[in-house]
């Protein structure tokens, strides 16, 4: 039996207390689709407290680590935010 290959996965992890802007965060979704064909999965920590991460899951087809942080980082910096 073939495997389908795995699509990559950008995992970011937020701290409890940040709010999402929801309009930002469905572009940030939509961009991650289509510049990287990659999916999104964005899941609140426990501790308001915690530091925001940012995990690369898969194979990103050439793309290095840096290339895409740097190609999130405006649209994160909208999508997500913290009141303090």
């Amino acid at each position: 039996m073939t495997e389908l290959p795995a699509r990559p996965l950008v995992l970011l992890l937020i701290p409890a207390d940040w709010q999402v802007e929801e309009q930002a965060s469905c572009e940030l979704q939509q961009f991650v689709r289509d510049e990287y064909g990659a999916g999104l999965w964005v899941k609140p920590l426990d501790d308001p407290a915690a530091r925001s991460r940012l995990r690369l899951i898969g194979n990103w087809n050439g793309w290095s680590a840096s290339e895409v942080q740097q190609g999130l980082a405006v649209h994160l910096a909208s999508a997500f935010f913290s009141l303090g």
